[in-house]
């Protein structure tokens, strides 16, 4: 498998959590098929193909050596991922901090060219400077919920990890 392409997710597709059991799989299965079946709806396009996932699905988790196989692949994505996370998180910080020491740098100076103004109402460069601080502070928010949601992924691959490891899955070694 290319490291560029995706493993379709099976336990996502049955709805089911990685540390499903193989009851748990099948009842989903039959659930989603019976929902699913193209005969169902025969006007969808896509539901021939929605159904042959389905049945992918079912049959690479409730065969004990596929799964185990397609754990081991999705793990050692999972622990591509993970490491591509940590350094997109890296990046993230530091280009806040940089960002953080600019804007520091800036208002200092505008507060130095504030006190050698004279005092006589708001000059253009203190309206330049709010309107300067409401932008900044929205990057700063928008990059705050990017770590945010980087830190719920961490977690949920985390989460997968440690169910895998509990079913007995050795992981690779760091790459």
């Amino acid at each position: 498998m290319n490291a560029h392409e995706a493993k379709p997710d099976y336990y996502g597709i049955l709805k089911v959590p990685v540390w499903a059991e193989t009851d748990e799989i099948r009842t989903s299965y039959k659930r989603l098929a019976l929902a699913h079946h193209p005969d169902k709806d025969p006007n969808n396009p896509n539901a021939t193909a929605f159904f042959q996932s389905i049945q992918a699905a079912h049959s690479t988790l409730t065969d004990p050596a596929q799964r185990s196989a397609y754990d081991r692949e999705v793990y050692m994505d999972l622990d591509f991922a993970l490491h591509r996370f940590r350094e997109k998180k890296k990046e993230i910080k530091e280009h806040l901090r940089i960002n953080i020491q600019h804007e520091v740098a800036r208002h200092r100076l505008i507060e130095f060219e504030k006190e050698m103004e004279s005092p006589s109402g708001p000059s253009a460069r203190r309206i330049n400077h709010e309107a300067a601080s409401k932008k900044f502070k929205d990057v700063i928010v928008m990059q705050e919920n990017q770590l945010a949601s980087l830190k719920a992924e961490i977690n949920k691959m985390k989460v997968t990890m440690n169910a895998m490891l509990a079913r007995g899955y050795k992981p690779v070694s760091n790459r």
